[in-house]
């Protein structure tokens, strides 16, 4: 495997876990110290939440970039 794939490997890990304490953080921050350990469906909604927001945000740049990359082609033919 090579050192990129090692990276991405490890990379996905890293975001969750990070994501996890963030979203504990923000919880206990909303509804008081120890609600999120207490309601772990809470803390797997949020994540989800993060998740379909991030995919998002990942497909809406990756649209936005093939949109100015068509344009400039286009613009190129004439």
């Amino acid at each position: 495997m090579g050192n990129m794939d090692d990276v991405r490997m490890r990379q996905g890990a890293q975001t969750a876990d990070l994501w996890l304490h963030e979203v504990v953080k923000s919880i206990d921050e909303v509804f008081g110290e120890g609600y999120a350990r207490s309601n772990p469906q809470v803390v797997a909604a949020m994540l989800a939440a993060s998740a379909s927001d991030f995919r998002t945000t990942m497909l809406t740049a990756s649209i936005d970039r093939l949109a100015d990359a068509i344009h400039t082609g286009l613009s190129n033919l004439g």
